[in-house]
């Protein structure tokens, strides 16, 4: 293998160890201080009480916790940082430290399930159920805080190095799709799959041929998805497609990886999978898998291969020594603890491990995680095809954790919409900038993603896209097709002229009757900006835009439109804060949240606060032309954009940042031209109603 390919898999281990060293860095740094603290930042939530202890799924148990008042109703929890899936830990409330020392009794376990009022903790194997005694422990007042996970990052590292010394072995034992990502062979043409059966009669086109593509495909093909290709009803679309080819690969008797980089991703494809397949398997834990497809874990699909005998046996022992710890002296017992916990190991590594391993191999399909499928349980599976969803959200090195794993690699995403995040600085001023070096070089980031070196070193030769779109007005589609996927995409007959009045009980008025409007900030100075908040110093809010879209939403609403069918999305999370404060408690099926946390979801009228307003025509993050990409395709039948246009608007302006290089804003200039030329615009002092 040439120098340059071991130069550059080495630049992926030191932009992984740089992105753990940030990570670690930023969780410690956020993680000292005093409880209050904490909870300000929005690690930790204080003041909580355990209200309800129940069975989990795999042998775990959930904790449900609440804040409750003195005459014991449960109380608002403040707002907070904690999302579905973290893991943290639960301890008695301690004002003055967020430590978790050695002596200190915890429990560690993921968040699997969030309300306004109350917090569900799944609790982690060697924690449950023998343990669920320890509770009256911290059944006082106790916090739940925010812990750090290394795990992904270490997956990865093995990865890479197991792929360095492969490399540096020689030729002969690299397989074909690790030559063909390196640039080492030639992309070969595509066999003739004219003669294919399509088993879905529902899919386009468009579909059929990418399913074909990327099947005849001798060891690597790309699926190109802009927003809007899955029908958010029939889910015809992206989805669908990958369901096909997955279909296809297993009535040829191939054993079939699908991955993802959020377990969210793969659960999408997982449970519309399960109506044609069986013998498939999630690899996860129960607790942070979707709840359709927890059956499908090996922990459910193995709580009843265990040998009975010595399952019995360790359970007694367990109890033994669980009814010990509670009476015991503190100097026994961390000691106590330890046995507990070898014994869960035990019983979860030494019992399981070959049902787990003859339910893999008995398997068709295997849906996990891109770190998941780095787990001790699929460290030697091998598989035929790995299919990756959502790779141009994933990090290349996060890819190569699945990509060892298959002889050919099926990539599907969008590397126009928003990439990967990435928490370490950019390596040059040309990537900060949101450019992009092509190929193997080594001035580039971790957003620079698989998908976009595989389109740089091949171009559209590698990949197939999915050009009917299901979502969108196509007025609302115009402008992002024009300048972005050139002028290829189409609306479906079903969405190209519907409007928010065609739905049902929706009036028709000025309101209803448009798909674009832009209500204009820049005719009063009460429009200008403002720096974030409690939890978002460093963001940026607009309070004047949250009065407009207050007014935009009753507006809505007294013409008949549902709650649950508008969204607020905005660039700024101390926006996201503000807007919730002042519509959350009004409207609670309103959606409200970031432009980057909607991407993949669609509603009916979206209401996008662009908050930047100011006289220097500074735009910030709003110049990346991939989240303006995903803000203005997530709206059906309206997008209302409240912005100020001259600060938008202004080729006048050279943005500098920290004066070391210049923003490229021409994308949005462009946008603010097209919409004040192609659309509805109105002066905001008329559209807001004093209340």
């Amino acid at each position: 293998m040439k120098p340059g390919v071991l130069k550059f898999v080495q630049h992926l281990v030191s932009l992984v160890n740089k992105e753990m060293e940030v990570d670690k860095s930023a969780t410690e740094k956020l993680l000292s201080g005093p409880a209050d603290v904490l909870e300000r930042k929005g690690v930790a939530i204080l003041n909580l009480q355990v209200t309800e202890v129940k069975p989990g799924v795999g042998g775990s148990c959930n904790i449900v916790l609440e804040i409750l008042s003195e005459k014991g109703r449960p109380m608002f929890i403040p707002q907070h940082k904690l999302t579905v899936g973290d893991i943290v830990a639960l301890k008695e409330y301690d004002l003055y430290s967020s430590r978790l020392d050695d002596d200190e009794l915890f429990w560690s376990g993921f968040v699997v399930q969030l309300s306004k009022t109350r917090v569900t903790l799944s609790v982690s194997e060697d924690s449950s159920p023998e343990r669920q005694t320890d509770l009256p422990n911290i059944m006082g007042i106790c916090k739940v805080v925010k812990l750090p996970n290394d795990i992904t990052h270490e997956r990865i590292l093995k990865t890479l190095i197991r792929l360095q010394n492969d490399l540096t072995k020689g030729a002969k034992i690299v397989p074909e799709l690790i030559k063909l990502v390196f640039g080492q062979r030639r992309l070969a043409e595509p066999k003739d799959m004219s003669s294919l059966v399509i088993k879905d009669e529902s899919l386009n086109a468009y579909q059929q041929q990418a399913v074909r593509f990327t099947l005849g495909s001798p060891h690597l093909a790309l699926i190109h998805g802009p927003p809007g290709v899955s029908h958010y009803l029939t889910h015809t679309g992206k989805t669908h497609t990958i369901i096909e080819i997955i279909r296809q690969l297993v009535e040829q008797k191939k054993k079939v990886l699908v991955c993802g980089p959020s377990n969210v991703a793969v659960d999408n494809i997982l449970e519309r999978y399960k109506n044609y397949d069986q013998k498939i398997v999630r690899i996860g834990h129960p607790a942070r898998v979707g709840l359709k497809s927890v059956e499908y874990t090996l922990d459910v699909l193995c709580s009843n291969k265990n040998p009975k005998n010595l399952t019995t046996k360790i359970h007694k022992e367990m109890r033994v020594l669980s009814a010990k710890l509670r009476t015991a002296p503190k100097s026994e017992k961390r000691s106590l603890d330890a046995s507990l916990k070898y014994l869960a190991s035990l019983l979860k590594t030494k019992v399981t491990r070959k049902a787990q391993a003859k339910k893999i191999q008995d398997s068709n399909v295997i849906f996990s995680t891109l770190s998941g499928s780095g787990s001790a349980v699929m460290m030697y599976r091998k598989f035929d095809v790995v299919i990756i969803d959502e790779a141009a959200q994933a990090t290349e090195p996060d890819c190569w954790v699945a990509l060892t794993k298959a002889r050919k690699a099926i990539l599907a995403g969008d590397h126009l919409q928003l990439p990967p995040t990435v928490k370490s600085p950019p390596k040059s001023n040309r990537a900060a900038n949101g450019q992009r070096y092509q190929g193997m070089s080594l001035m580039n980031d971790l957003s620079y993603t698989l998908f976009d070196r595989m389109l740089d070193m091949y171009g559209s030769k590698i990949k197939a896209l999915l050009s009917v779109q299901y979502r969108m007005h196509e007025d609302i589609m115009s402008f992002s097709s024009r300048e972005l996927y050139e002028n290829k995409l189409t609306a479906d007959k079903s969405v190209a002229k519907h409007l928010l009045h065609h739905l049902k009980n929706v009036n028709s008025s000025i309101h209803t009757t448009v798909p674009i409007i832009i209500i204009d900030t820049s005719d009063t100075p009460q429009s200008y900006e403002v720096k974030g908040g409690p939890l978002d110093k460093t963001s940026t809010a607009n309070n004047y835009e949250v009065k407009v879209v207050i007014s935009q939403i009753r507006k809505l609403l007294s013409n008949g439109v549902r709650p649950d069918q508008i969204a607020v999305i905005t660039p700024y999370k101390a926006q996201v804060t503000k807007l919730k404060t002042e519509i959350g408690t009004k409207w609670t099926d309103i959606e409200i949240g970031t432009v980057d946390g909607f991407q993949g979801q669609e509603k009916e009228v979206i209401i996008l606060s662009l908050v930047r307003s100011n006289r220097n025509g500074e735009v910030g993050f709003l110049a990346d032309q991939r989240r303006l990409n995903v803000a203005m395709t997530r709206a059906r039948r309206q997008l209302i954009v409240v912005c100020n246009t001259d600060t938008l608007n202004g080729s006048k302006f050279q943005e500098k940042k920290k004066g070391v290089y210049a923003i490229d804003r021409s994308f949005i200039e462009k946008w603010m031209v097209w919409l004040l030329k192609k659309t509805v615009v109105r002066a905001s002092k008329n559209c807001i109603i004093s209340r």
